[in-house]
């Protein structure tokens, strides 16, 4: 016995070390550390301003105080709060934002109460919440009066193809499987999810309900007011990329009578196809679509959207900490009662006047809390430049394009939605090439017939990159 008692106390020793650092390295990745990829997003501080960045599109430049008397409102999120798909390119700083929520947030404020208000665009194009938190650790020491929180769309995003479930609520282990590769195409029609099993499912929606409340807290401990948003989406201007059940096949559902397919979904009621056929069929014949669309995200075996766990916990993390909440969903919904490509450029980045139903949401909410004062003043639209308003079409059409390469299988709908975008553009611009090239490829596509040879070379090599689906008709 006497032998063994070095060996245990070796071991014991070595498992304390290397559970102490482990312990370390996590408080370090939850609290102090930045993105493994330092060009996704960035930061330059001084004395005096900050220059935030995200890849290669123009940064925001702010000094480190407000001007006296000044409200400064933060706003935190991923690509919707950042002002994808408009935000232009380019190194020079913005120092007023002009673009998508933060844009017309600040014009509203500014036709209401000149001077008065400053509104901070701290949103990340691709960010998740993991981003938001380590961000607002930052954000907080740089006097904001309110912080708002647009944020819940990209979590599954995030999440590569396979990862252990039970390991993912530690920020370390998420940092290093940002390694792996994330699921981008379709198996076919039925498949499992690209997350893997409802654990995994439950992982990624407690590990967001984990850094919102983080959020809430760390905002209150700084009596710092924080204004939740639940996300709002386009539910029926996004088919699903697959189904995790269904039929043998589901390629033929457009074959499909409404009452067929409501059988169908009766036999398979977790089929993200079926109820997003049965919830479009009912839309177009003037119906109400019932819950279907919003269980065709949920089913979603590659979300793109935030499924209806997201906006719960959003909810109930607002309930329960006493936050205020902004209904923005119902919001856009009340402005749009047609869902559809008027309202968003995709699946969750609003076009004019899905974003003016989604700040008027955040002025009702920023009045509630007492930031603004007296009744909410009507939401403006973002003054956005005409070619970056055009930038954006082109953007959004690249990315159905995109998609309908991941889904594989009756890719019409997103083929529709890519030349609906092309073609508006060309409305504007008439000869543009590369909306004109959109235009062939995705009717190239359709069709399953190579492009005509007239694109210029370098646009064809710029489009071969979007997806190996595309390079094939080139």
């Amino acid at each position: 016995m006497r032998r063994l008692w070095p060996l245990f106390r070796l071991t014991l020793s070595s498992a304390l070390a290397v559970f102490a650092a482990f312990a370390a390295l996590e408080f370090y990745a939850s609290n102090l550390s930045w993105p493994v990829d330092p060009s996704w997003y960035w930061l330059e501080e001084t004395d005096t301003k900050v220059t935030f960045g995200c890849q290669q599109f123009r940064p925001v430049q702010f000094s480190i105080k407000p001007a006296e008397g000044v409200t400064r409102l933060m706003l935190l999120g991923g690509s919707t709060t950042f002002g994808y798909p408009t935000r232009p390119i380019g190194d020079a700083p913005f120092t007023r934002p002009n673009h998508g929520i933060a844009g017309s947030l600040q014009a509203s404020l500014d036709q209401a109460s000149p001077g008065e208000f400053e509104v901070i665009n701290l949103g990340i194009n691709g960010g998740g919440s993991d981003d938001t938190l380590r961000l607002l650790g930052r954000a907080l020491a740089w006097h904001p009066s309110a912080v708002l929180v647009y944020d819940g769309h990209n979590e599954f995003l995030a999440a590569p193809s396979r990862f252990p479930a039970f390991l993912w609520r530690f920020s370390l282990v998420r940092q290093l499987l940002q390694a792996l590769p994330r699921p981008t195409t379709s198996p076919g029609w039925i498949g499992p999810p690209s997350y893997g099993t409802p654990s995994h499912r439950q992982a990624i929606v407690g590990v967001f309900e984990k850094n919102l409340q983080r959020i809430v807290e760390k905002s209150a401990a700084a009596n710092i007011p924080v204004i939740l948003a639940t996300q709002a989406a386009n539910l029926s201007g996004l088919d699903p990329n697959w189904s995790t059940e269904g039929p043998d096949s589901l390629s033929d559902l457009s074959g499909q009578t409404l009452g067929q397919v409501q059988a169908l979904l009766g036999r398979f009621p977790s089929s993200a196809d079926l109820s997003w056929q049965l919830g479009t069929r009912r839309l177009n014949a003037g119906l109400d679509p019932g819950g279907s669309l919003s269980d065709a995200v949920s089913h979603d075996g590659l979300p793109l959207r935030a499924p209806s766990e997201i906006n719960e916990v959003i909810r109930r993390i607002s309930q329960n900490e006493n936050v205020v909440l902004a209904t923005t969903r119902a919001s856009v919904e009340q402005a749009t009662p047609s869902p559809g490509n008027d309202a968003f450029y995709d699946w969750v980045h609003p076009r004019p006047v899905a974003v003016s139903a989604l700040v008027k949401s955040l002025l009702l909410a920023l009045t509630k809390a007492e930031v603004v004062e007296g009744p909410p003043p009507p939401a403006l639209p973002a003054p956005t430049p005409t070619l970056d308003l055009a930038e954006g079409e082109l953007r959004a059409a690249r990315s159905w394009l995109q998609w309908a390469c991941v889904r594989g299988h009756d890719m019409s709908w997103r083929l529709q939605q890519a030349r609906l975008l092309a073609a508006r553009t060309l409305a504007t611009q008439p000869g543009h090439l590369e909306a004109q090239a959109l235009l062939e490829v995705a009717e190239a596509m359709e069709s399953d017939t190579p492009v005509a040879p007239e694109i210029p070379g370098n646009l064809r090599e710029r489009l071969n990159t979007l997806h190996a689906c595309i390079a094939d008709v080139l």
